[in-house]
């Protein structure tokens, strides 16, 4: 047998659901309904689009490293008189970097001019000497051992004025 409940019985069971059902249909907004989820909209600006030059500077605070390094030393020692480069310019080998005062390489040169004109004077006396002596030997005046220190002086003048010579030239 089928037990079934006055008709105002079932309002009261009825009711409460369908309440439910409304207050859950009501939570929903249309957005949901259209398949949008998600936090809301930012606004944003629009603005068209110009071709205009622009300055390329930025501040920044860093270290600078080169991509090259060489180290530079002299031949020789000198005041610089002038300096033919910027630092950080590009310098190819055998561009003129700086250049020296000459006057003491002048000096310098004209003092190894006047000691070679003094070794080859002095080269000339001794040469002199050992021919002379070479005649007194001769004739028996001197000793063999005078004539030969002389004959020794005359090469050791000859060759400290070759070098005297060799120096200029390099």
């Amino acid at each position: 047998m089928k037990y079934l409940l006055p008709t105002r019985c079932r309002f009261w069971i009825w009711s409460p659901l369908l309440l439910a059902a409304l207050v859950f249909a009501s939570g929903c907004s249309r957005d949901v309904a259209r398949g949008r989820s998600g936090p809301p909209s930012v606004p944003v600006q629009v603005a068209r689009a110009m071709q205009q030059a622009l300055p390329v500077t930025q501040n920044a605070i860093g270290t600078v490293q080169a991509l090259r390094g060489v180290s530079v030393k002299s031949q020789v020692d000198g005041i610089i008189q002038s300096i033919h480069f910027r630092e950080g310019d590009d310098v190819n080998a055998g561009d003129l970097l700086v250049t020296l005062d000459q006057r003491p390489f002048q000096n310098g040169l004209h003092m190894a001019r006047a000691d070679l004109a003094n070794a080859r004077a002095e080269a000339a006396q001794a040469a002199a000497d050992a021919d002379r002596y070479q005649r007194l030997d001769e004739a028996s005046v001197v000793s063999k051992e005078q004539l030969a220190q002389l004959r020794t002086k005359a090469e050791t003048t000859k060759a400290a004025a070759r070098v005297m010579r060799l120096k200029l030239v390099i």
